[in-house]
């Protein structure tokens, strides 16, 4: 049995443990003696719980709350590494099994202003998991974080659906499900990014290596990333879609598909993180000697994607919507299409591929005017142009192409059946 069909009528509310939910009132003590009675799941109400205290889940734990329930990262309650709206208990040894269903999670980001780039700031993160085995966040809104939304590190077996993301005051970093480094078997469906510049960020980025030394990446990890499985990403002007950062470490067999919606940026990049507001290597002097990172059997399919105006310095980004610049092996996209008629920036290329390593490289399905006008590659490629059939009377390539390590192809293809790197 339910209430209003969206919490459960048994297990420990936590007004029944002296929470007001009246927005003015400090909750977070109510929160935290519900959560020590471990005799079922805690319910929260409708209401508007104010919180001056991380809310910390030991293992075990279940969170239920009604959609219309809000917990509010109270003014000043931001002060140091360890502040969370939401985390765990024990990030040193970990925990396991934690559940956390419903409610709308508030950053207050204008009352919790990020630390500098220093030991033990406060990071901006509004929902933190670290050293998790088991976890699931299902149909929860998150709201106004000054960093990253959620922010995973060393999580293993972990589910994340339905998640909704606003935004009211834009702040740098403002990822949507941050994946950092020692994260394995994951599943992430439905996030969607609404209203502008939401998020103000990576909408999934999945990252093994990153600039610890940044406030919002005290108390990370870096490590592989393997086996996750995106499905269903969204957003009306994200900055951008999907990132595979890897230098060091590798992100390993990753499937990611239903992309759709606007972006100021990439729908996938793929970088090496080279070009970061504060690198983590010198491209002069890569990791190894072919390159930066390993994205090792990545799948990725069905983007319908196009451009929006959101500025990169003095005007829009003209970066390419698919920036693939990292050590690749048995990578491929399939049946990419760009929105012409909502592009805003159509000058902005699809397409461009470098520093990949790569020696086999294929692109099936470009048009006539791709082929003529708007594909450049460099000289030395060796390239090989095939027809294929198709189901109209339109005619289509293929092209295969060997590269060499400074090798590069930048295309403003509106379309491809099939992109494939077999490295």
């Amino acid at each position: 049995m339910t209430l209003n069909n969206s919490i459960p009528a048994w297990g420990i509310s936590v007004r029944e443990c002296g929470a007001s939910g009246n927005g003015t009132t400090d909750d977070g003590p109510a929160f935290e003696k519900a959560l020590a009675k471990h005799t079922g799941p805690v319910v929260v109400p409708p209401g508007f719980y104010k919180i001056a205290k991380s809310i910390r889940l030991p293992s075990g734990t279940r969170i239920m709350a009604h959609p219309e329930a809000r917990m509010f990262f109270a003014d000043g309650t931001g002060i140091d590494s360890h502040s969370f709206l939401l985390t765990n208990s024990d990030h040193e040894n970990g925990n396991q099994d934690i559940a956390v269903e419903g409610g709308i999670w508030d950053g207050n980001n204008l009352g919790n202003p990020r630390g500098p780039d220093a030991p033990n700031s406060y990071t901006g993160v509004l929902v933190n998991f670290k050293k998790v085995q088991n976890l699931t966040l299902l149909n929860m809104t998150l709201k106004d974080p000054e960093s990253y939304n959620i922010r995973f590190c060393e999580v293993r077996n972990f589910r994340v659906e339905n998640i909704s993301l606003f935004t009211t005051r834009t702040r740098p970093n403002q990822d949507g499900v941050h994946v950092g480094g020692g994260c394995e078997d994951g599943f992430i469906r439905n996030i969607a990014g609404f209203g502008r510049m939401t998020p103000n960020d990576d909408l999934v980025p999945l990252v093994a290596d990153d600039a610890l030394n940044r406030a919002q990446n005290i108390g990370k990890a870096n490590g592989p990333v393997r086996r996750i499985t995106i499905l269903d990403l969204k957003a009306d002007d994200c900055h951008s879609f999907l990132r595979l950062a890897s230098v060091w470490n590798p992100i390993e067999d990753v499937v990611a598909s239903g992309v759709h919606g606007g972006c100021q940026n990439c729908a996938v990049n793929c970088d090496a993180l080279r070009y970061c507001r504060v690198p983590v290597f010198d491209p002069a002097k890569p990791p190894f000697p072919d390159g930066a990172g390993l994205l090792s059997n990545i799948r990725l399919s069905d983007f319908e994607i196009y451009r929006t105006l959101g500025t990169d310095g003095d005007g829009p980004s003209l970066n390419p919507l698919l920036l693939l610049e990292t050590r690749m092996r048995n990578f491929s996209i399939e049946r990419f299409y760009r929105v012409q008629n909502k592009d805003a920036v159509p000058d902005a290329p699809t397409l461009r591929i470098r520093n990949t390593a790569v020696t086999g490289l294929s692109i099936e399905g470009l048009s006539v005017e791709d082929l003529k006008q708007d594909t450049r590659i460099s000289p030395s490629v060796c390239m090989e142009q095939q027809r294929m059939a198709t189901s109209t009377n339109t005619e289509a390539f293929r092209l295969a192409l060997n590269f060499q390590i400074h090798d590069e192809i930048t295309s403003r293809c509106a379309k491809f059946k099939a992109l494939r790197i077999t490295g």
